[in-house]
């Protein structure tokens, strides 16, 4: 609706000039949302977890992936979400190598790796800020497309430390590119 007045969300480069207008190109911002969104979708799947032979323990992993995005949220609002978004993806590695056997250091690097969720959303939506249902979908549509590589391979092919290591450090490079959120240090 042309009268919907939508709050305002500013995580990306804005201009020296103090108009508040995107410098950096939008469908840069939103690629790099949408990959690392990606990213974090697939790699829910390529972690090593070979604790998780329960029902209880699929449900706590899927409460710690959304207990993870609402503090990232949390986090994102008091620190800034360039910060979160690098320090929780960084500090998400070691836990989710190191946890194939052991399911709180697992669980505590999906939770750390669950909250850059919030950060993707709001820069799509800093680009798109008259679209939020759109910025949404877009998000959603990149966590499905996180998902189809496990489907055409074998789950159990995809447990590869140095991928996961190497698609962290993407995910935390482009956060901190893309994602200048004042920071509170």
């Amino acid at each position: 609706r042309e009268d919907t007045v939508y709050p305002e969300f500013n995580c990306v480069h804005s201009d020296a000039s103090g108009s508040g207008s995107v410098r950096a190109d939008a469908g840069l911002i939103i690629a790099a949302a949408f990959v690392i969104t990606t990213v974090r979708s697939f790699l829910a799947y390529a972690i090593p977890i070979a604790w998780k032979k329960e029902l209880w323990q699929d449900f706590l992993l899927f409460f710690v992936m959304g207990a993870g995005k609402a503090a990232g949220g949390y986090f994102a609002d008091r620190f800034g979400a360039r910060k979160t978004g690098v320090v929780s993806t960084l500090l998400a590695v070691p836990f989710l190598i190191a946890g194939d056997n052991n399911m709180v250091v697992s669980v505590t690097g999906v939770f750390l790796f669950s909250m850059t969720m919030c950060i993707t959303f709001e820069m799509i939506l800093s680009v798109l800020p008259k679209n939020p249902g759109l910025s949404f979908g877009i998000t959603t549509f990149a966590l499905f497309c996180g998902v189809v590589p496990v489907f055409l391979v074998h789950p159990g092919k995809l447990n590869n430390i140095i991928l996961i290591v190497i698609l962290s450090v993407l995910c935390s490079f482009l956060l901190g590119f893309f994602c200048l959120m004042r920071m509170r240090f």
